[in-house]
């Protein structure tokens, strides 16, 4: 139920759109909900984060975010693009609470994705 929510009101924000960088960041908002709603995702399934990480970026360099933004947008970027095999390496040879931690840091990063995309989904362009 909790999963229908959020999915709702994903649609929800692209039914007022601002502009056309809140549109994109309201679609990269609902991408990133799509990946992590099922029970897993498989890491092909990461491709669908594109235009998320893409509109946020966009909506960085647009000033729709504050500066201090680009550090979690790195953080969260980085480990998208870190190789699984490696992180389920290190996390073998770690304690459980460690290896818990870096078996989940994907998801991590597309949880701080989302929320960078319907925070500047949501914010009114310089324009306006």
């Amino acid at each position: 139920m909790t999963n229908l929510g959020l999915v709702a009101a994903g649609f929800a924000a692209l039914r007022t759109p601002k502009d056309g960088l809140a549109v994109a960041n309201a679609v990269g908002a609902l991408s990133c909900l799509m990946v992590v709603v099922p029970a897993y995702a498989y890491e092909h399934h990461l491709t669908f984060l594109v235009p998320a990480v893409l509109a946020s970026a966009a909506a960085l360099g647009a000033g729709r975010l504050p500066r201090l933004a680009w550090g979690p947008w790195l953080l969260a970027f980085v480990l998208l693009c870190a190789p699984l095999t490696a992180l389920k390496e290190q996390a073998g040879q770690s304690g459980d609470f460690t290896a818990f931690l870096l078996q989940e840091l994907k998801t991590f990063a597309v949880l701080l994705l989302g929320a960078l995309c319907g925070i500047a989904a949501r914010q009114k362009s310089s324009e306006s």
